[in-house]
């Protein structure tokens, strides 16, 4: 069993690693443990869950883009985080079709590169699935109660742009079903240029106001991703599903990250006003600017135990964030401090969205 302490050698890498049977070339995910399981119990540790970008399709963006993550992690003046992660999963799934990529064009005949939605997010379903037999990850709520056999972790959900739609499609219930979701929804996640209305990034890159070039390739991308029917692409935003963050299943003491660089050029700001708004919908409370939850951990355990988000402000354009790396370790390193009473790191710069 992969959970095992078999190696004696740590931080321990695995790459490539299927969650499918049979096997297939991109339904992979690397895991990274700082330190045996034995020596990472779920009352005082919690792993990472990191999706990346790349707009469905893109097949340099991978589960190795969290690495300069995981360097600036190993490498941390603020050893408060990595004494709290048990393990951090980078996840691969299914892309749609880029005959045009100028160095890795995909080719009509390489299914893990032809599909459309919903199956970019029944892969991710089929990878936390994975996560929980393994590893325990979401067992029992993640509260360190169980399941009758052993203690489930809580965990974190990272994801950058396209990555961003697919955790929060995956606990909208967009593309997949109740029997899907193997485990319990993450203590927090922190999205990243993320994407959450697909119409409106169509619409705020058409022609006149975009080149005409430029336009076709984001209608290529969302075609190929979810076909050319716009209520498809309504359907399958998490801004069309209000009801689903209002639902009871995401329980209290909930932490959402909404993040954005106003230097980025591919996703505008317009996304994460538009989640934001969602989230207020559905009776989630916007902590945006708010420093004094920062000083304990009343908004993740105890305390009001509200849902609650944040909009903040990154650097660097669109892939600059996960590039370098450090900006998504310090917003670890405040969300892993949060969970366990530690309190914020650094300066916080938020958007004023009221």
């Amino acid at each position: 069993m992969l959970a095992s302490d078999s190696s004696p050698r740590y931080p321990q890498h695995i790459d490539a690693i299927p969650y499918t049977d049979p096997p297939t070339k991109l339904q992979t995910l690397d895991i990274w443990l700082p330190r045996p399981q034995s020596k990472s119990p779920p009352s005082s540790t919690i792993w990472i869950i990191y999706i990346h970008g790349g707009a469905w399709r893109d097949p340099l963006q991978n589960s190795a883009t969290i690495h300069p993550t995981i360097h600036h992690l190993s490498h941390s003046t603020h050893p408060t985080a990595l004494r709290h992660i048990a393990g951090i999963a980078s996840l691969n799934y299914r892309l749609s079709p880029y005959p045009l990529h100028p160095t890795h064009p995909s080719s009509p005949d390489d299914e893990s590169r032809n599909v459309r939605h919903p199956s970019h997010v029944q892969d991710v379903a089929l990878a936390l699935k994975w996560l929980r037999r393994e590893y325990g990850i979401g067992v029992g709520g993640g509260d360190g109660d169980g399941d009758g056999e052993r203690q489930g972790y809580k965990w974190i959900g990272i994801g950058h742009s396209c990555g961003s739609t697919l955790l929060l499609q995956l606990f909208s219930r967009i593309g997949v079903s109740p029997q899907d979701l193997y485990l319990s929804r993450p203590a927090a996640l922190v999205l990243l240029a993320g994407i959450y209305n697909i119409p409106l990034l169509v619409q705020n890159h058409s022609t006149p106001k975009t080149p005409k070039n430029i336009a076709e390739i984001y209608k290529d991308i969302v075609t190929g991703a979810f076909g050319p029917d716009v209520r498809v692409w309504e359907g399958a935003s998490p801004t069309s599903h209000a009801h689903s963050f209002g639902d009871e299943g995401w329980g209290n003491g909930r932490l959402l990250l909404l993040c954005w660089s106003p230097e980025d050029g591919l996703v505008e700001g317009e996304q994460m006003e538009r989640m934001s708004r969602t989230l207020l919908a559905a009776g989630w409370k916007d902590q945006s600017g708010d420093n004094s939850m920062l000083e304990n951990q009343n908004d993740m355990e105890g305390g009001d135990r509200k849902k609650i988000f944040e909009c903040r402000k990154l650097e660097g354009a669109h892939d600059e964030v996960w590039q370098e790396g450090g900006q998504i370790v310090q917003l670890i390193e405040e969300v892993v401090g949060r969970m366990h009473g530690s309190g914020g790191l650094g300066t916080t710069e938020y958007w004023p969205l009221r």
